[in-house]
């Protein structure tokens, strides 16, 4: 077989791999890595600049008739998560998402749109998305564009696989992040604390936890960490 057939084999088996996939996924593919997103070589990018961009166009003008619960939960916080990256990479570079406005300004302000609303990132977070779906897994998904924050994933969020990203979300943040549980000092990330209700008060936060692993008796909080999630 000649080279030039090898070569045009490969480039059609890459094609037919991307195919479906929107431009967005394939930035999120491109940049977020195990260790962060990034940065910097997506703003490089005035292609993958533009496609998040579009993406969150399309958020902003989302009509939810006829779709499913786990449509409009995926939808959600992949909504959240590519209104956070275009927040961060308007300011980049920047050491911290408290560096975009003062304060947490960047979680209280109304800064995005989604289907149809204007909106803070908190208001999307708490009062549509844990209010409407009652899912505490969710904080496991978002994503604060912070070191604590559970990561990134390279991947949409899909109705078809949700309960299964949910559950793999939640279990890798408590049985491989030690910023999510540290085996040493025995302490849990401040999410439990800060977020406590969503799971049932301090008895439901326990509960939780030992699905995944054995608690302290006495449960105490990481620091959290506000750096900048980027990749080092």
């Amino acid at each position: 077989m000649r080279y030039a057939t090898v070569c045009w084999i490969l480039v059609s088996l890459a094609t037919l791999t991307a195919l479906g996939k929107s431009p967005y996924e394939l930035a999120l593919e491109r940049h977020v890595r195990a260790d962060g997103v990034d940065y910097v070589g997506w703003k490089a990018s005035s292609e993958d600049m533009a496609a998040l961009r579009e993406f969150t166009n399309a958020a902003a003008g989302k009509n939810f008739e006829g779709i499913s619960r786990d449509e409009r939960l995926a939808f959600l916080i992949n909504a959240y998560n590519a209104w956070m990256l275009q927040l961060v990479l308007e300011k980049y570079p920047i050491k911290s998402v408290k560096d975009i406005s003062p304060g947490f300004g960047v979680f209280s302000e109304e800064k995005i749109t989604v289907a149809g609303r204007k909106m803070s990132l908190n208001q999307l977070e708490k009062e549509w998305i844990i209010k409407e779906f009652r899912e505490p897994r969710v904080h496991f998904a978002v994503n604060c564009a912070s070191r604590s924050c559970p990561p990134l994933k390279p991947t949409l969020w899909t109705a078809e696989n949700l309960d299964a990203q949910l559950e793999g979300a939640a279990r890798d943040y408590l049985t491989k992040n030690p910023l999510g549980f540290d085996e040493k000092s025995g302490r849990v990330s401040s999410i439990f604390d800060w977020y406590a209700g969503d799971f049932g008060g301090p008895d439901g936060v326990k509960a939780f936890l030992e699905k995944y692993r054995r608690p302290p008796a006495r449960i105490a909080f990481l620091e959290y960490d506000w750096s900048l999630n980027s990749a080092r």
